[in-house]
This record gives C-alpha cells, sequence and structure tokens, in this order.
C-alpha cells in the first residue's frame, strides 16, 4: 500500500512539473507567435498596470450589471503593459462608454527622453457622424462633400487645393511651392561666429538669417527651399545636468519621410551631472537637395540647448511643439500647466515673458511673419469647423470602431521595433483631445492586448522553457 501511495506521489509530482513546464513555455514564449492578455478595470493584472495620473482619472463605480468602470476625465492617461517576452507588434483593445467625448487615441512611447508617443486613433465621432460621401481602401477613407472623386487614387493623382483638403492622421504626401519664391543664394561656407543681439535678422539675398534663441531638447521644424543649397548652422551648449553622453545629431527628411542629410557630433567630454556647461559648438549641415519642403529633426536630449540658428534659407517653422529653454539654469518653480485655445484665423502673434517654457500643440511656430509657411492640409481638430474653413475633402487613416449597446469597442496596432521598455514595460498614452472644453469622460472597463511575433519551433521552444524552468527552480541549466 505505502508503495503505491509513493508511486502515486511521484507521478503527481511529475505531472505537475510537466504542467508547470508547459504553462510556462506557453505563457512566457507564446509559441505560436501570438498572446492575448485582459484585464477588467478593479481588478490586479501582472501585465497591465492602473491608468495614472490619479488626478486624471475619478473613483471606480459600478454599473447595473455589475461591471466596473473608471472613469478618464483628464488628457493624457497613462498606463503600462509588460509583456513576458519580447514581440514584435502589439493590438491594444479598449472597451469603454464614450460619455461625449469627440475624439479619443491612443499613443505608445516612442523617445523616453522627448517623451514622444506614435498616436493612432481610437474613435473620432466627427467622422462617424460625417454624412459626405466616401470612398475608402483599406484604413484610408476619403471624405468627398460634393463627390468629385470616383477613386481615392483619382484624388490622390489630381488632388484639389490644398486649403480645401483636412488631414487626419494621413501624411499628405503632394508637391509643394511657393509662388514667386525668391532664395536667398547660400554662402560658400560656414558663417563666422559673431555676437548678435538677440531676435532674427535678415538682409539681401545672399546675406544669412541668424535666430538668437534658446530652444532646450529635441525639436522637428521645416523648410523650403528653391533654386538654392540646404544650409544651416546650430550653435548649442551642453548642459551636463544628467549622466551620460549627449550627442547631437541633425537629420533631414524629404516630404517621403526619406533621409536625404544628416550630421552627428559626439558628446563634449563630460558624462557627468554637476551642470557645468560645454562651450559653445556648432553643427553645420548642407546639401544639394531637389526643390521642396524639408523636415529637419534636432535628435538631442534636454541637456543640449541651441543658442543660435543660422541658415540661407527664407522659411522655417517648427512643428507641434517649442521649449523656450532658460538662459542660465532651471526657473525655480515647478511647470504649471496652462491651456490656450486660438480661436482667431491665420497668423497669431504671442510673446513670451520668460524661459523654460514647453509649447505644446497641433501646430506650426515661426519666430517670424516673414519665416512662417504651412505645407500641411488643414489637420482636423476635435473642434475643427469643415464649413467655416470652407473644407470639401477629408482624408483619415481611419478604421470606426465597434460598439455594442453603450459599449465602444476599440483598437490600434503598433509595432514595437525601437519602441523603450520602461523597467520591462511598454508605456501608453489615452489623449483625449477636447476633454477639458467639453467637460465629460470616457468610462473604461476593460483592457486587451494581442500580441505577435513569428511562431516558436518546437526545438527552441523546449531550450528557453528548460532553462526558464531552470532558473524559477534554483537549478543550473547546461
Amino acid at each position: 500500500m505505502n508503495r503505491v501511495v509513493f508511486h502515486l506521489f511521484r507521478l503527481l509530482l511529475l505531472a505537475a512539473a510537466v504542467s508547470l513546464f508547459v504553462f510556462l513555455g506557453w505563457k512566457e514564449f507564446a509559441p505560436t507567435g501570438t498572446l492575448t492578455l485582459r484585464a477588467q478595470t478593479g481588478e490586479p493584472s501582472p501585465f497591465f498596470s492602473r491608468f495614472l495620473p490619479d488626478t486624471r482619472t475619478e473613483e471606480i463605480y459600478l454599473d447595473v450589471n455589475g461591471s466596473s468602470f473608471v472613469p478618464i476625465v483628464g488628457d493624457p492617461a497613462y498606463l503600462t503593459l509588460t509583456p513576458p517576452s519580447d514581440f514584435d507588434e502589439v493590438e491594444f483593445e479598449l472597451t469603454y462608454k464614450n460619455k461625449n467625448l469627440p475624439m479619443v487615441e491612443l499613443g505608445i512611447l516612442t523617445d523616453e527622453e522627448a517623451d514622444a508617443y506614435r498616436l493612432k486613433p481610437l474613435e473620432n465621432q466627427l467622422l462617424d457622424e460625417l454624412d459626405w460621401p466616401s470612398r475608402r481602401e483599406g484604413d484610408v477613407v476619403l471624405y468627398d462633400r460634393h463627390e468629385r472623386y470616383e477613386t481615392l487614387a483619382d484624388f490622390l493623382v489630381a488632388p484639389p487645393p490644398l486649403e480645401e483638403i483636412a488631414a487626419y492622421h494621413y501624411r499628405f504626401d503632394r508637391p509643394f511651392s511657393i509662388l514667386r519664391y525668391t532664395p536667398h543664394a547660400p554662402p560658400e561656407r560656414p558663417p563666422v561666429r559673431q555676437s548678435h543681439s538677440g531676435g532674427t535678422s535678415s538682409g539681401r539675398a545672399g546675406e544669412l538669417r541668424t535666430l538668437d534663441l534658446t530652444l532646450r531638447g529635441e525639436h522637428e521644424l521645416l523648410t523650403y527651399i528653391e533654386r538654392e543649397r540646404l544650409n544651416f548652422t546650430f550653435d548649442y551648449m551642453d548642459m551636463n545636468r544628467t549622466l551620460g553622453e549627449d550627442p547631437v545629431t541633425i537629420l533631414v527628411f524629404d516630404s517621403a519621410g526619406e533621409l536625404v542629410a544628416g550630421k552627428t557630433n559626439e558628446d563634449d567630454g563630460n558624462t557627468g551631472a554637476g551642470g557645468e556647461g560645454s562651450d559653445m559648438r556648432n553643427l553645420h549641415v548642407e546639401a544639394e537637395l531637389q526643390d521642396g519642403v524639408y523636415k529637419i529633426i534636432l535628435k538631442v536630449n534636454r541637456d543640449i540647448f541651441f543658442r543660435r540658428i543660422t541658415t540661407s534659407q527664407k522659411k522655417l517653422t517648427f512643428l507641434n511643439q517649442l521649449f523656450l529653454g532658460d538662459e542660465v539654469g532651471y526657473q525655480p518653480e515647478p511647470f504649471l500647466a496652462v491651456r490656450h485655445r486660438v480661436r482667431a484665423p491665420g497668423i497669431v502673434s504671442a510673446t513670451v515673458p520668460k524661459g523654460d517654457l514647453l509649447i505644446r500643440g497641433a501646430g506650426h511656430y515661426a519666430f517670424s511673419r516673414e519665416m512662417y509657411f504651412n505645407p500641411d492640409p488643414v489637420r482636423l481638430e476635435w473642434n475643427t469647423d469643415l464649413d467655416a474653413l470652407g473644407i470639401n475633402y477629408v482624408i483619415a487613416t481611419y478604421m470606426p470602431p465597434e460598439t455594442e449597446g453603450d459599449l465602444v469597442r476599440a483598437r490600434a496596432s503598433f509595432f514595437t521595433e525601437g519602441v523603450p521598455k520602461i523597467r520591462g514595460a511598454w508605456k501608453f498614452a489615452l489623449s483625449l483631445p477636447g476633454v477639458y472644453d467639453v467637460g465629460e469622460s470616457i468610462d473604461v472597463v476593460s483592457v486587451k492586448a494581442v500580441l505577435r511575433r513569428e511562431p516558436m519551433s518546437l526545438g527552441d521552444l523546449t531550450s528557453r522553457t528548460w532553462k526558464k524552468l531552470c532558473r524559477t527552480l534554483g537549478l543550473t541549466s547546461f
């Protein structure tokens, strides 16, 4: 009898070990290449965090069916997803009640230092309720007020005037030119450094234009060239306020998103965090390019302060944000968020009383009216008035969400190559444009993530699972 019990006990131990082996292999390595993770509001999850910060959420409540919902009342709200191993793609699904918010978007963190997110649409009520004739090809849709185009391809081949088009999460690639544009002749060599009194300066054709300013960290800007060379010199200082190297990279992209020029300066040699600013350094970028619009990315961290930009280009606008750095040190008080909605049409002037100011908004910024230009179609915002702006076409990369009663189920997919992990987790931002103006919320009941990669071979699965099992049990694997 004792021997039977002993053998039964051994079989149970073996079965438990095999079950653990299979469970670890399946959950950790997803041998089929697909792993689905779910979490309900109010229930703890080893994979999903709750939405933060608490100031942008309200208390969890139960509906009449006993389901838990968390209202999101601020923009943005953040959550993280900790995958059990590496995956190539994540499809994120959010289920919620929309309390009359016009737009819901989700983004994955792509640059921790710049706090940059790659946003995707989840729900756009303006598009969902737009009753114009539409043409769809895949996830791209064209709304045509007067039904003048038979296909999306016809629209792209012979588009209407730019001012009649609004775009939403769509890069509208078309030739752009400025009528009666006269270029500055570029200098034969990089400029000799001189002292400047501040502001912008320009002169006759052939002279350089200089912006004396302080821009902190990464920025994106647009410039236009026609019958001239691309020519920029960026003067900067490394303030050495955080540990690590602070290289400076300037990247130039054409309208198709192709890299056409670039240059890098390595760190100044001081990797400490003592706040000893470097001497003024400069990086000169020059290239012979075709006429058109080019995007320039200043790829740096917030230790880098650009003090001067010198160029022979006449047009220069910054995209979406400006970080106006201080001259000598951080402002003593913490940042205070101030929201302002620009209602006036056309170019609006603004004066900034002091530095260390981060300006964020979906728009174009220039340091003089002469330098301003906008080569893009109207960007569709949560409050865009299509009739008032004379918009006759809307082109968007957008798939409407599913609805079930008062629940909305929306999805967005992201490739994870190059996406940073913070303590093993991907960080997501839930963006609710207009939430502070409308004063409503979305109430989230559940989140779901479908992770994908190439399926694993049996040999690879066995080897990796065995190593994982040994690490779990504190054994040595060979």
